[in-house]
């Protein structure tokens, strides 16, 4: 599970002062989301949940600056699974993901 975990984490690129992830990775031009499918925010919430299960700091440091970069989605739609919505529960893994680093 780890090594499947790393593997798409090496998939993640720059974007708004933290990290995001193409949908795939087949086209020339990348494609990226920002809500919970396919999007930055259902990876923060991959990766919180992945510290949270298999405690790898880098993991934390993910969910953390997929937050970033989810901060910097320019959206206006308010639905639970591609919009604000979604990102706003990311923001609450990255919290309770750094709370636990904290500690």
């Amino acid at each position: 599970m780890t090594q499947k975990l790393s593997e798409l984490a090496s998939l993640a690129e720059p974007h708004g002062g933290g990290v995001r992830w193409p949908v795939h990775n087949a086209t020339r031009a990348p494609i990226f989301m920002d809500g919970w499918c396919n999007g930055t925010a259902g990876h923060v919430l991959l990766f919180a949940l992945a510290y949270d299960v298999l405690r790898v700091d880098g993991f934390a440091e993910l969910a953390e600056r997929g937050a970033e970069s989810a901060w910097a989605a320019e959206m206006e739609l308010g639905t639970l699974c591609c919009g604000l919505a979604s990102i706003g529960y990311a923001f609450t893994a990255a919290y309770q993901t750094s709370r636990q680093l904290a500690e």
